[in-house]
């Protein structure tokens, strides 16, 4: 049951707006400043401390309190006994969580001042559906990334929404995006903890149970690239961890699949592999790493015979060249 108040004549939800927060000094106040000034008024704005070891909280909570546009925004300060990642302050934040739809924001993002009435908007006009995925704008200096825009859609069935995401639409990335908070509570979706790139998982598992889904070509999100992240800087130790993260997620994939909790159809067997072809091409085309650890990572994830021929259609010569050698070798 949605609960509707009154403002400015019209019905709205409460939103519930969650921003983990860690080593983001530089960033937090155009983060929270972002926030401030949104056009949709009906906000809780979670902020969770994840034993950040610099100003930014001290920062973000400055910014609210000397701000004249906060006092109708509702702020719920949270702060973890220790650094537990992104992932877990997330699954805090949620756990918090009191609105109809919540939203995940990056305190190194931000979001344009029509963002949330946007996507509010588009969720009232469609009948409420699970998730609301509004276009990215990307800012920084790499050019291998562009922004991320869609066409306006509505799509209804699980079948034609996974059939989306195998092509990549919408993003991975849980940012920017409103999720019913009945939906998510329902199938007890929460990001696995202890990895990088958590999103991915969460992603697979949540587009498996997604009946409804609403895109905008509306650019409502800001992410900046940055050149001090564990993506921007890829040491070997970070490269590394990148990796085991990958492997983590793809025995998720296994398991989530092999015990038959998701639909056991073409159309999901397909959108998993593709899931798995995204990690093998980068994992195999590293020049990097060794023969030996690339056989090792991909072994574990290329047991099925549908797997290496769908592989096969998709990935470039170089990297047919490394999965021949590893299945061939002595």
């Amino acid at each position: 049951m949605f609960q509707f108040l009154n403002w400015q004549n019209r019905n709205i939800m409460l939103i519930s707006i969650i921003i983990p927060i860690y080593k983001v000094e530089p960033y937090i106040v155009r983060c929270i400043e972002s926030v401030l000034q949104q056009t949709y008024r009906n906000l809780e704005v979670i902020l969770v401390d994840d034993c950040t070891p610099d100003r930014s909280m001290e920062l973000a909570k400055e910014c609210i309190e000397h701000s004249s546009i906060s006092n109708d925004l509702t702020f719920t300060y949270l702060k973890h006994e220790h650094n537990r990642g992104l992932s877990a302050a997330r699954n805090t934040g949620m756990g918090a969580a009191a609105g109809e739809y919540a939203f995940f924001l990056d305190s190194d993002d931000a979001i344009e001042k029509d963002a949330i009435e946007t996507l509010v908007n588009l969720a009232q006009k469609n009948q409420l559906p699970e998730m609301v995925v509004g276009s990215i704008r990307i800012e920084g200096k790499r050019t291998d990334l562009s922004n991320r825009v869609f066409s306006d859609n509505y799509i209804i069935g699980n079948t034609e929404i996974r059939k989306l995401y195998k092509d990549g639409i919408p993003y991975m990335m849980a940012v920017n995006k409103l999720l019913r908070l009945d939906f998510i509570k329902r199938n007890r979706f929460s990001f696995r903890e202890g990895i990088i790139h958590e999103d991915n998982p969460w992603s697979f598992f949540l587009a498996n149970k997604l009946e409804t889904m609403v895109l905008t070509s509306h650019i409502t999100y800001i992410y900046f690239l940055r050149s001090d992240s564990i993506m921007g800087v890829m040491s070997d130790a970070n490269k590394m961890k990148r990796y085991v993260s990958l492997m983590t997620i793809l025995e998720e994939y296994n398991y989530g699949f092999l015990t038959k909790k998701l639909v056991n159809s073409k159309d999901n067997r397909d959108y998993y592999t593709r899931l798995k072809y995204d990690y093998i091409t980068e994992i195999a085309n590293d020049s990097n790493i060794s023969i030996k650890y690339k056989a090792k990572c991909l072994y574990s994830v290329l047991g099925e015979k549908w797997v290496i021929q769908f592989l096969f259609k998709w990935i470039e010569l170089s990297v047919k060249t490394h999965l021949w050698r590893m299945f061939h070798k002595q």
